[in-house]
């Protein structure tokens, strides 16, 4: 009796262990930057929302080409991310709002469809935004002050144009 309950037992462990690896979304850890990780599910995204973004067709040469741009903003994103949470900053709703209206030509939602359409994780766009106009607001602040602006010379060099 126990002999064929082991059996049945290790034919269920084996039956799922099969199906999990078959049907387990292939997710590496491809680059490690400080405490932030870029895995191959982002790569991937990434590279298909900016073919989608610039009305590409996703083609293996196209891909191949956007790897290692795709790459270094990934790279430049998880920087950016970890300088925005030293400094405190975070993003403004109402510029990520205004963003993706002017990416969306004011159709965020049909913007949303075609990611789904598309396979693209919406989510994750949106969150790539956010730390960007974070990023902008973090050299504002850090700048602002030692930009010095002379109107008249600026009007002059306007005139001389």
């Amino acid at each position: 009796m126990k002999y064929s309950q082991l059996k049945y037992f290790l034919f269920i462990l084996f039956f799922l262990n099969f199906f999990s690896s078959l049907f387990a979304i292939n997710n590496k850890i491809i680059a490690k930057i400080d405490n932030e990780v870029i895995t191959s599910f982002e790569l991937k995204n990434k590279i298909l929302t900016t073919l989608f973004l610039s009305n590409e067709i996703v083609t293996q040469s196209n891909v191949n080409k956007s790897k290692a741009l795709v790459m270094n903003t990934l790279t430049n994103l998880k920087l950016k991310k970890n300088e925005l949470n030293r400094y405190g900053i975070d993003y403004n709703k109402l510029d990520v709002s205004n963003q993706l209206k002017s990416i969306s030509s004011n159709n965020i939602k049909e913007l949303k469809n075609k990611f789904n359409q598309n396979n693209l994780n919406y989510e994750k766009f949106v969150e790539d935004l956010k730390i960007e106009i974070g990023w902008r607001q973090l050299i504002f602040n850090l700048y602002s002050e030692k930009i010095k602006l002379d109107e008249t010379e600026i009007n002059k060099q306007i005139s001389i144009m």
